[in-house]
This record gives structure tokens, sequence and C-alpha cells, in this order.
């Protein structure tokens, strides 16, 4: 049997994740009907006096629906539950990736912080429904059946408790995963320790481990604004969508997830997680083999700028000596100098900034200026400046550039943090 998966589309204004009303409210939960409606709709799947859990993508303290799920989506989505099956409960949850930095390297911010930033906290508190920190859960260690590389996790007892999960991703790039999307949420489930185990070249194994385990009962994909390009968190004007106007729904993450990477004009089969599902028998992931309902997709898929993921001869004063790496410490590292990059710090180097990066690296026997070293695979050099240890390291490789930049820039003059409202302004 085919998976059915819908899609809805508009074309009306639907103002923006921080300025909306009911008006806009209602077209949106008339968009949430056309996805979910063709799936047999809610009480099909959610019975009343359920307690319902939400995850949604809060990882990053940004502006609202910029890196995020948009709270436009998810307060639609909050009213349409609480009308259609009036559940005991609604527990909106997350474990941002800032936590696990705040955790890891004291530089980040907590869940909640998180939820207020991203227009979260004020949806939840105006419709009386619970968020849920899930750093502040209790977790049980749960057995993953016939696992790739994680044979065990600990899971929140709310995701193993509720009756009935939604899945409420972002619609976005990944440089490491290619689309970040259903399936890529339960890396935001887990705790810290467990986050960093095989977030490596072992990612997408790691994925479809947790989704034999923490799986929705529903996923609907958020593409009124999308992110295109240097996702998950790009700095760049350029890669932010913000007239996308597409929802996306249906049972199966993985065929759900298909269809999402279909609208950014990509090639399933292309993406990493989606490949491996169909080599493993898990589906067929092409419109051929999918039963899609709605609004056609040729009417609203897009060409999405795929990430790059090249680091050598792109920033000012940075020198990069590249050996055989995974795409672990790869993408975080771009993703972080993109992000130190955008704000003009690299410009500012009195000395050049080198870094040594993957196993089987020619490096020089001289090397001016402040040098990093990172990740295990690099360890043979790891006496030439500062030693960054792990597989991957994730966020202690920002905190290492911070350091080796402070050796050759005065990054007192870049302590400028926005407010919510200057970041606005950003955008």
């Amino acid at each position: 049997m085919k998976d059915v998966v819908a899609i809805s589309h508009t074309r009306h204004y639907l103002g923006t994740p921080t300025s909306y009303g009911s008006r806009e409210l209602a077209i949106i939960r008339e968009m949430l009907n056309e996805c979910i409606d063709p799936l047999g709709g809610l009480r099909t799947v959610a019975k009343p006096g359920s307690t319902v859990l939400i995850r949604v993508n809060a990882g990053f303290c940004g502006p609202p629906g910029v890196f995020t799920t948009d709270p436009r989506v998810l307060e639609a989505l909050i009213l349409l539950l609480q009308q259609e099956i009036e559940p005991r409960d609604i527990i909106i949850a997350e474990n941002a990736a800032n936590f696990h930095m705040l955790e890891e390297i004291n530089i980040g911010a907590t869940t909640m912080e998180c939820f207020d930033a991203c227009g979260l906290l004020s949806v939840a508190e105006r419709n009386k429904v619970k968020l849920l920190p899930l750093e502040n859960d209790i977790h049980e260690l749960v057995t993953i059946p016939e696992s790739r590389v994680m044979s065990h996790c600990m899971v929140p007892r709310a995701i193993l408790n509720a009756d009935f999960i939604i899945f409420l991703p972002h619609l976005k790039t990944h440089l490491a995963c290619g689309v970040t999307l259903s399936i890529k949420l339960n890396q935001g489930t887990i705790p810290t320790y467990e986050k960093k185990k095989f977030h490596d070249y072992r990612l997408t194994e790691k994925l479809l481990d947790l989704l034999k385990i923490i799986k929705p009962h529903l996923s609907i994909i958020d593409g009124l604004w999308a992110m295109q390009g240097q996702g998950p968190t790009s700095p760049f004007l350029e890669d932010l969508i913000t007239d996308m106007n597409v929802l996306v729904a249906g049972i199966n993450p993985i065929a759900v997830d298909a269809v999402g990477a279909m609208l950014m004009g990509f090639d399933p089969m292309d993406i990493p997680v989606l490949a491996m599902a169909s080599r493993e028998g898990l589906g067929e992931y092409d419109k051929e083999s999918l039963r899609l309902v709605g609004t056609p997709i040729d009417q609203c898929a897009r060409r999405f700028r795929a990430p790059d993921m090249s680091l050598k001869g792109i920033y000012n004063n940075v020198l990069i000596y590249l050996g055989d790496a995974c795409e672990g410490c790869i993408s975080h590292l771009r993703i972080y100098l993109d992000q130190i990059s955008s704000i003009g710090i690299l410009d500012d180097l009195t000395q050049p900034l080198t870094i040594i990066l993957g196993k089987n690296c020619n490096v020089p026997r001289v090397i001016d200026g402040s040098v990093l070293v990172v990740g295990d695979c690099t360890s043979e050099h790891s006496a030439r400046g500062l030693f960054i240890k792990g597989c991957c390291p994730l966020s202690h490789i920002f905190e290492g550039l911070l350091d080796q930049i402070s050796l050759v820039c005065d990054l007192e003059k870049y302590r400028f943090i926005p407010t919510q409202e200057e970041s606005q302004l950003l955008i």
C-alpha cells in the first residue's frame, strides 16, 4: 500500500511569525485540515481526552519562524486539536541544540529560553498548553531492536507516555543531512550525552535507529517560511524564504520527509537518511510510489540552493588543511565559520588562522598565526596548536574557534547580542 502524503499550499498573505491574527490563523487551520483530512482526520489517530505531545523544532535562540517551528502553525494546530479532540493535555516538547552548547561549553541557552526567543512560549501561554524542556524530564533506558549503531538510548518519559505524538519540523536544509525534517527531530529529543553519540558519518544510521523507538503518529512539515542553502542556522539573508506557504502531512515520517525534499527540489535518494531507508526496505520514496494528495507538488515546489560544505578558500584570513574528514566535523566547522564570518570577525584578524582537519592531512612544517586542530582523526597534529578532541567534537569546535581567534582579534567589540526585536530587523 502506498504511503499517503498531503500537501496544502496557499497564495493568501499569512502575516509573519511575529505579526498575525485570527484571519491568518483561520487560513492556516484550513490548510491543516486539507493536510490531515485525507489521512482520515485527527479522530482516527487521536482520541478525546488523550495526552498529545507536539515535538517542535525550537532548537535555537533565534527569531521566530526562521530556524524553528513557526508560531503560526503551532497555534493553529493547538486550536484545531482543542476543537477536534479536546485532549486532556497538550505538551510542546524540545531539547534544544542551544542547550547542548550551554551544557558543553557554557555558550548557549536553555530550551525554555529558546521557546521564548522563537515565539513558542507566548503561543503556549495564550492557549494554556504545557511547555516541556525535555532536559528537565525523567528519562528511561530503552533498548533499540535490531539496531544499526545505537543499541539503546535514554528517552524522556513524556515521549514514552504520550498517547499521541505529532512531529512539527520546519522546512529547511541541513549541511550534514541534506535536509532536516521529521526524522532529524529525534536528535533533539534525547539528552546531550546521547546526542553526541554517533554524530559523525554514522548519523544517518543513528537517526533510523531512533525512529524505531521514537516514532510520531503524525508528521506535519511547517513550510510557511523555509530555509535553503546553509541551514540549519544560516546567517545569510538570501537563504531565508518567506513566501513558501506550504504544509505537508502524513502518517509515515519517512514518506513525509521525502515529499519535503521534493518540495525543496531535491531527489529524495540524494538525502542520505532517505536513501538508506529505501535500501533497507522501509519504503519507496518518489512521486510514483507515494500517493500525493492536495496541492500538486509541481505547483508549489521550488529549487532550493543546496548546502555548500566547502571549506578551503572560502574565508578571509583562514587557511584550512583538509584531509579525510567526515561530514560531522566538516559541517559543524562550516556552520560556525559562516556565523563568525557573517559579522565580520574574520576580516579583523591580525594574523591568519590555520585549521587542520581530518586524517592523512598534508600540513607545512612552519605555520604562522594561531592554529586549531579539529577532531580525533587529526590527532597526529595535536601538538601544532589547540587540539579539540572528539569524534565529532560538536560545539567544542566553536569554543576552539573563539579561543584561537581571540589571539589574533579583539572580540570584545563583537559582543553585541541582539534582542528579539532587534533580531527582526536583521531579517
